[in-house]
């Protein structure tokens, strides 16, 4: 991944090359932002440019200059990133460079055991790299103890190691982590850069990317895994019972939502419930009334309530009723 490969977030690519032009890195970076904005790709890039060996810039003219080694004026570079081809970008593709690890959640959470093996690993110099990266996804996910022992790693910080938080909020980590993390934000992408970029990749209509862009809502890497997934049955699944609703078909509808709370693809139903929410926005975005926004606010408490494990078709049963009501209430309203 390189960073010209990252699409909508020039602010924190900058930021991160200006670091390293000024040779300026900071230690420990906290990269904050919603899920599938690129903050995963962008730290992967980061840890490929500071162990590249052959770095690459591009001048204000679209020219490319190629480094030798370390020794590379920056100075008037547009874009500064990895080659791609020395051996340690490779191994980074791979995944086996020595000097750069990824850790994620084990089931639950991050634990203890795995900090204490990052711990162990960083007293050490790089092996082949000009720099050890951890990037620890999903940092949120640390339980106390974990947390602390990369509270204590970034007190005495070791010589050549960076250290890269990923997390969508920062409600879940410790306030003293925070202070210790230079902090980036990654923010949602325009819906015309993510059709645009769904209509050059995977060649789709228009329609299509527009409705792929609705329901990702700011997420490029949302947007992506909907377009390679077969949507096209769960959106008639959603289709129907967004008919069967304004219908009052109660009948169907709880015999559906039995179906559905006895399901094992309940990454299905979020996607319904999607659904269901790009379709009555564009209702409200068509002719804003408080009943649209009544019903947006419907689906969104059964998608909390399913969430917290309340008994699915119970929580159905209540939208679609609720729903129901709320669409007969206009109509009378309206013919008053």
């Amino acid at each position: 991944m390189f960073f010209s490969d990252i699409l909508g977030q020039e602010m924190p690519i900058k930021i991160i090359q200006n670091a390293i032009k000024r040779k300026k890195c900071s230690h420990a970076y906290l990269f904050v932002g919603p899920e599938g904005v690129g903050k995963k790709s962008t730290a992967f890039a980061f840890a490929r440019l500071l162990n590249c060996k052959e770095k690459v810039g591009i001048d204000d003219k679209g020219e490319k200059h190629a480094s030798n080694g370390d020794n590379f004026d920056l100075q008037g570079m547009n874009i500064y990133d990895s080659c791609g081809e020395c051996i340690s970008c490779k191994k980074i593709k791979k995944g086996i460079h020595p000097d750069v690890s990824f850790i994620y959640p084990e089931k639950k959470d991050i634990r203890i055991g795995q900090m204490r093996v990052l711990k162990y690993q960083a007293q050490f110099k790089p092996m082949e790299g000009s720099r050890k990266v951890y990037i620890i996804a999903q940092a949120h996910m640390m339980n106390k103890e974990s947390a602390n022992s990369v509270l204590k790693l970034l007190e005495e910080p070791p010589d050549k190691v960076l250290i890269i938080l990923i997390a969508q909020n920062k409600y879940g980590i410790l306030p003293t982590i925070i202070s210790r993390c230079q902090v980036i934000k990654f923010n949602l992408l325009p819906s015309d850069l993510i059709i645009r970029s769904l209509k050059e990749k995977y060649n789709i209509e228009e329609k299509k990317a527009l409705f792929f862009s609705q329901l990702s809502r700011g997420s490029i890497g949302k947007a992506f895994s909907y377009c390679e997934e077969k949507m096209d049955e769960t959106k008639k699944k959603a289709d129907s019972l967004i008919s069967k609703t304004e219908k009052g078909d109660f009948i169907s509808l709880f015999s559906e939502s039995e179906k559905l709370s006895f399901s094992k693809e309940k990454e299905e139903l979020k996607k319904i419930l999607n659904i269901m929410l790009v379709f009555y926005r564009e209702k409200m975005y068509e002719k804003p009334t408080r009943e649209w926004i009544r019903i947006l606010e419907v689906i969104l408490q059964t998608k909390e309530n399913i969430k917290r494990n309340i008994n699915v078709g119970l929580a159905l049963d209540e939208m679609f009723l609720n729903i129901n009501r709320i669409i007969e209430n206009k109509k009378f309203a309206e013919t008053i």
